[in-house]
């Protein structure tokens, strides 16, 4: 059990960046005090500018407390900041809209789960590195996801677009193919290639709305965030197998590719016109959803 120092009942529990906790070894008490006490260091303004100060990884040690180091340049170094886009508590998912899961099929087989409430993208949660069994992953997701939003949600599957004709099962079929036979109607994302997946997540997060950034992460979504924070990087000494403006293929790649392919079919809608009902399931044989009517089916 957590011990509470003595000293906690001195300060108030809503004020944000100040916790109060006590050694359980020695039973000193600690006070750690984050710069986002302040509240003029809550400004994205501000925290924008005083990060451009310093290396990316002096800012997230001395001012994340993150002590965790990557080798090779943080993907997302210039546009990320865990204040702004981990949420302090989780976002629920909401009944009056669509929950998306983007695919990803490579080397370690992913799912990135988010939902677009109003113009903000929310990453509810994440399954990531489920193997290389598709008819083994996909009936798990399946599964989590109804238990914990329900099966009343209408989802919305993006994939890799090469996930539909590349045989990448023991069976010789497609990611795709064995998608259907489960019930799952998968969307291809616009394009696979990395750096246009890449900007189209930089966007949004450095993008505001409503003074928020429009793309925010549930707190549990350890995966996605430590990649945030410098797992998903370029290489530190680029190879012949390993370009110096392609990530690195691990741990944290495969989500983020997930990631991505929302971004990207997010996109694609945005570039059209509303008012004409373009439906995000375009090319399947019986779509269900209408961006106009945002109830859930």
């Amino acid at each position: 059990m957590k011990k509470v120092s003595p000293f906690s009942r001195f300060i108030t529990d809503d004020v944000q960046g100040l916790t109060v906790r006590q050694n359980p070894r020695n039973g000193f008490t600690i006070i750690e005090l984050d710069y986002w006490a302040d509240p003029i260091k809550r400004d994205p303004e501000w925290i924008d500018r005083e990060r451009r100060r310093m290396p990316p990884k002096q800012w997230a040690v001395e001012m994340e407390r993150s002590w965790e180091t990557y080798a090779g340049r943080p993907i997302y170094e210039d546009a990320y900041n865990k204040q702004l886009h981990r949420l302090a508590a989780p976002m629920p998912a909401s009944p009056d809209y669509p929950i998306f899961r983007g695919w990803d099929f490579g080397g370690n087989q992913s799912c990135a789960i988010a939902q677009l409430q109003g113009s903000r993208l929310i990453i509810l949660d994440e399954l990531p590195n489920g193997g290389l069994n598709t008819r083994k992953f996909a009936p798990e997701v399946i599964s989590y996801c109804n238990q914990q939003f329900g099966p009343e949600f209408h989802y919305i599957d993006i994939v890799d677009p090469s996930a539909f004709w590349e045989g990448k099962t023991a069976e010789g079929k497609a990611c795709t193919d064995v998608m259907r036979e489960l019930g799952i109607q998968p969307v291809p994302a616009s394009t696979n290639d990395p750096q246009k997946r890449i900007d189209s997540v930089m966007r949004r997060l450095m993008s505001l709305v409503d003074g928020k950034p429009s793309l925010q992460l549930n707190p549990h979504c350890e995966m996605l965030l430590k990649g945030f924070e410098g797992g998903y990087h370029y290489p530190e000494k680029p190879t012949q197998s390993r370009r110096a403006d392609r990530p690195v293929k691990n741990l944290y790649s495969h989500i983020h590719d997930a990631l991505q392919y929302i971004c990207l079919r997010l996109d694609l809608h945005k570039e059209r016109n509303v008012s004409e009902e373009v439906r995000y399931e375009d090319g399947l044989a019986n779509p269900s959803y209408r961006f106009t009517n945002r109830k859930s089916r």
